[in-house]
């Protein structure tokens, strides 16, 4: 990308513009000049404008669009500001739209043949390492940074802003609408907004801990003064109380003349390095908790490739593409670029943290050759642990339950593997038991977790077997029968008569029927209930029978 261009544009400037035609070659058009126009020429104190239009058949986006400093050999970002004097590139790489190719030399399909222009000024053309110029070239043109017009303020385009003197939310406390701005902007309004509520907060509400507020600035040039633009919006790189801000049209203003400024308390700012890549990356806003690190867009280094991004600085911890981070305070990922001709051979993923309820934990693997190089993938943290009952009835035998363990991502983890469950000895009986679970390998930590086992109901059965007393002993004495027999009881059993006539008695420990000396002729019908009273497994239960006594 970092070319020294100056003296081949020098040679290039003497050549006329050649009549831009293109030329017909079997099924493809091939194209033989494109011209490129609205490119923002550097002015000191200005900011790079990634931007550029071509009315040629040739496709590119913003990514596909960087600024270098020649004099000082440094790729440039969209916060750099440029330097009167400084010599800086502007650098587009272009590839033709379908049904068309470039034009290329003569038995060379690696060299170029084409023409191009930058506002009107001829520029250099050359092949991309690795690709057919007819399908992949790259455009470059020099300026000299002008003096700005306005040398007290370096420039009166406003690309670099930072807000102050917000008073954050604090929980009970009345919101303070107000602000600062810097030199060259005016606050026309500010305000917050509950994004939890979904409303705007007037200085008498009062924050709250579980809500999350936004802040608004509504800014506008002052005087003699514009906001760099592009594609129609405002490109400014603005800060609020240090935090990076998301900017926004306001509708009925000027991308150029103003716009609104958010910064939100509760939810954070994921940002984008590239640390002497090209192109740019949009942060994203409004993140908390897993975010997912995207494939890096950055443009390489000449001769490197993406390794890795890294948290807060180039030397800060690395973590791979697709890695999912927690994000709890605003954060910028650093590119980490590394040796295009290096072949990494990788060791064994090793536990480095595990996981647990409380987070994620995370697995490093070194290259073989080299352990400076290394990648981090996430262990989901645990997020469950079910038991498949936690209520059992005794029935004699010994009963626990089992388990199903899930990370946060729905995975279930594998007994004996990443987790041992501790059981109690022998839990037969009535009782509350206590299990722990131990997890292991990428897993770590301690359960414990209970579980009961209730007494069963009582099996008593009792049956009543109608008896029939003779009259000539009963009118001599006391006459005792058996007439329930009572099976399975659990318990100690008692017996109560319960209704029958009052010379017909029922003994409360053995249950067996006496028919008392002197009572009458005739059937009568007694009432018992039977209690089986129940153990530590068992429930008590009671039933009422009714038993016949015949006398004859």
């Amino acid at each position: 990308m970092k070319r020294l261009i100056s003296i081949l544009l020098s040679i290039l400037m003497i050549i006329g513009v050649f009549a831009l035609v293109p030329v017909s070659a079997g099924a493809a058009t091939v194209i033989a000049s494109a011209e490129f126009t609205n490119v923002t020429e550097p002015v000191e104190g200005n900011s790079p404008v990634f931007y550029a239009h071509s009315s040629s058949h040739v496709s590119f986006g913003t990514e596909n669009i960087a600024w270098c400093n020649l004099t000082d050999m440094k790729d440039m970002t969209a916060s750099d500001t440029f330097e009167a004097g400084k010599e800086y590139s502007f650098i587009v790489f272009i590839k033709p739209e379908e049904g068309y190719e470039f034009n290329t030399k003569t038995n060379d399909i690696y060299e170029p043949d084409f023409l191009a222009t930058v506002n009107g000024n001829v520029a250099y053309v050359y092949s991309v390492t690795g690709h057919k110029s007819s399908e992949y070239i790259e455009i470059a043109y020099a300026f000299i940074a002008k003096e700005s017009d306005n040398p007290q303020n370096q420039g009166n385009t406003i690309a670099v802003m930072d807000i102050s003197g917000v008073i954050e939310p604090v929980a009970g406390e009345n919101p303070v609408e107000s602000a600062n701005v810097g030199e060259g902007a005016v606050l026309e309004d500010c305000g917050w907004y509950d994004k939890t509520a979904g409303d705007w907060f007037t200085t008498s509400d009062v924050f709250e801990n579980d809500h999350i507020y936004q802040f608004k600035a509504y800014v506008k040039a002052a005087d003699s003064y514009k906001f760099r633009t592009l594609l129609d919006k405002p490109n400014v790189v603005v800060t609020i109380n240090g935090r990076a801000a998301k900017v926004n049209n306001v509708s009925g203003w000027a991308a150029d003349e103003g716009f609104v400024a958010t910064v939100t308390y509760g939810e954070y700012t994921v940002s984008f390095n590239s640390n002497g890549g090209s192109g740019k990356m949009d942060s994203d806003y409004e993140q908390n908790g897993g975010y997912i690190l995207p494939e890096c867009t950055f443009e390489a280094p000449e001769g490197k490739k993406f390794k890795a991004w890294a948290e807060y600085s180039d030397d800060g911890t690395q973590y791979d593409a697709g890695y999912e981070y927690d994000v709890t305070n605003d954060v910028t990922f650093y590119a980490v670029w590394e040796e295009n001709n290096h072949e990494h051979i990788w060791g064994e993923w090793s536990v480095s943290k595990p996981a647990t309820f409380d987070g994620d934990g995370e697995e490093i693997c070194a290259c073989i050759s080299n352990d400076e190089n290394y990648k981090i993938k996430a262990i989901p943290s645990i997020k469950s642990v079910k038991l498949s009952k936690n209520k059992f009835t005794y029935n004699g035998k010994t009963q626990k339950p089992t388990f199903t363990i899930t990370d946060r991502k729905g995975n279930k983890l594998t007994s004996g593997k990443d987790y041992k469950v501790y059981y109690p000895t022998k839990p037969v009986n009535c009782g509350l038991y206590v299990i722990s679970v131990e997890f292991l390998g990428k897993y770590g930590g301690v359960f414990d977790s209970e579980y009961s086992i209730a007494q069963a109901k009582n099996p008593m059965t009792v049956k009543a077997t109608a008896k029939t007393v003779s009259y000539k002993k009963v009118k001599k004495k006391n006459v005792t029968v058996t007439a329930l027999t009572v099976k399975k009881a659990q318990g100690t059993k008692s017996f109560v008569k319960t209704s029958g006539d009052k010379k017909i008695t029922v003994n409360k420990k053995t249950g067996k029927i006496t028919v008392k000396k002197g009572i009458k002729k005739k059937t009568y019908t007694v009432k018992v209930k039977v209690t089986a009273k129940g153990n530590k497994n068992y429930k008590s239960l009671s039933k009422t029978v009714s038993v016949k006594i015949k006398v004859k």
